[in-house]
C-alpha cells in the first residue's frame, strides 16, 4: 500500500472521529485521513503483504459502511472482483517494479534508476487513486441516502462477505491488524464486539 504514506493528508488538531463528517468527505479523503491514524499504515501493510488483502478495497468497505451501513452481498462481491482485477493487472505490477528498483536497482547507482523509481511510485499512487474513485462511483450509483452510521454488525458482516468471497484467511496477526483498522475507522464502537470479531477471524483462518 503506497497511496498515503502519511504525507498526503495531515490531520490538524482533534481526533479522526471529531473531524470526520461523512456527508462532506470523499472516499479518497476518508482513506487518506484514516491511514494517518496510529498503527493503521503498519496494519494495512501487514494485511497487504501477508494476507493478500487489497487495502484499497478494505478502506472502501470502511467508508461505504459508514455511509450506507450493511450492503448487499452481491454488491460487495462485485467490488471485490473489480478491485482484484485492477490490483492484479495494474497496481501490483507497478508495486513490484518500484520495490525491485528500491532493493536491487540501487546497485546500479544511477540517477536515471532513481528517477524511474520515482516515476513508478507516482504511477502506483495514481492507479490506487483511480481504483478508489471507481469504487466510490460504484457505491454512489446505488442512489442510497448518505448517513453517518456506526453499527458494529454492519461492518463485521461486510468484512465477512469480502473475506469469504476472496477466499482470504487471516492469521492471528492479520486478525489483529484488521480489527485495529476497524477500531480506528469506528472509534465509538464497543471494543468487546471487536474482540469477539477478532477471535472469529482467527477461527475462520484456521478452518
Amino acid at each position: 500500500m503506497l497511496f498515503f504514506c502519511g504525507a498526503l493528508y495531515h490531520v490538524v488538531g482533534g481526533s479522526f472521529l471529531q473531524e470526520y463528517r461523512m456527508g462532506e468527505q470523499s472516499l479518497w479523503d476518508f482513506a487518506s485521513q484514516l491511514y494517518t491514524q496510529p498503527g493503521v499504515e503498519e496494519a494495512c501493510l501487514y494485511l497487504q503483504d501477508n494476507c493478500r488483502l487489497n487495502v484499497s478495497l478494505l478502506l472502501f468497505l470502511m467508508w461505504s459502511t459508514k455511509r450506507y451501513g450493511q450492503m448487499q452481498p452481491a454488491f460487495i462481491r462485485e467490488c471485490c472482483d473489480l478491485s482484484d482485477t485492477w490490483d492484479g493487472a495494474v497496481v501490483k505490477p507497478f508495486r513490484q517494479v518500484r520495490r525491485w528498483l528500491k532493493h536491487q536497482g540501487a546497485q546500479l547507482g544511477d540517477q536515471d534508476t532513481d528517477d524511474l523509481r520515482s516515476q513508478t511510485k507516482g504511477l502506483e499512487l495514481h492507479s490506487e487513486k483511480l481504483l478508489l474513485q471507481a469504487l466510490e462511483q460504484k457505491a454512489m450509483a446505488m442512489g442510497l441516502e448518505s448517513q453517518d452510521i456506526n453499527d458494529v454488525d454492519s461492518i463485521h458482516m461486510n468484512l465477512r462477505v469480502m473475506l469469504v468471497h476472496l477466499k482470504l484467511a487471516v492469521d492471528q496477526s492479520g486478525a489483529k491488524a484488521l480489527v485495529g483498522v476497524g477500531q480506528e475507522a469506528f472509534p465509538s464502537l464497543d471494543g468487546e464486539a471487536w474482540t469477539v470479531f477478532q477471535n472469529e477471524l482467527v477461527k475462520m483462518g484456521g478452518a
